[in-house]
């Protein structure tokens, strides 16, 4: 994603703020139109970091029931700290959500041939609004960051009735490649519930 500098007097002091903003991480800057620049996050290098995510909060939640929170956490796996440039403020920014409807009698074919009805669940930015804050992350050796991703589907969902998805989730920046692995997430009806 771009972070949005505006009106800086000198393209000098752009690409010091671009620097200082971005922490630890090479960010490429664009000029645009002498008013505007953007930033990028360069990648880390492959092998550079050792991160998992996974969720370690609840994965059943009532049907219809309003606040449903998925809990997630990214934790450095690594003897050396880590620094993740452009990490958005807004925690549930950093998380897109993978998921389909899930048979729990579904065959190995069946889930293979499922696989395209994945739905991506993340952030909403629009061309046009202010770009979201962003900042750097720095994890250290076998520390984590806990995120909290709002399920609004499932206050959507019938109160009376039930359902299963499987997915996973990854994260929504450019400077890391991070993904969980499958889970399986529960909308029951309330009444079910203990």
């Amino acid at each position: 994603m771009k972070l949005l500098l505006r009106r800086i007097a000198s393209p000098l002091a752009a690409v010091w703020l671009a620097v200082l903003a971005a922490g630890c991480g090479a960010p490429e800057v664009e000029n645009l139109n002498d008013e505007l620049f953007y930033v990028r996050y360069a990648p880390l290098p492959e092998g550079s970091y050792h991160l998992k995510l996974a969720p370690v909060g609840d994965t059943i939640f009532a049907s219809g029931k309003e606040g449903a929170v998925l809990r997630l956490r990214l934790k450095n796996l690594d003897f050396r700290a880590v620094t993740i440039p452009g990490w958005y403020r807004k925690e549930a920014d950093n998380i897109i959500l993978n998921l389909r409807p899930y048979r729990p009698d579904e065959t190995t074919e069946e889930a293979v041939a499922a696989a395209s009805e994945m739905i991506a669940i993340g952030p909403d930015f629009r061309e046009g609004q202010e770009p979201p804050a962003r900042s750097s992350l720095v994890l250290q050796p076998q520390n984590a960051v806990f995120v909290d991703f709002p399920l609004e589907f499932v206050a959507g969902a019938p109160p009376d009735k039930g359902a299963y998805f499987i997915g996973f989730v990854e994260l929504n920046l450019e400077s890391v490649w991070v993904y969980s692995d499958m889970f399986i997430i529960q909308v029951v009806p309330e009444s079910t519930m203990q």
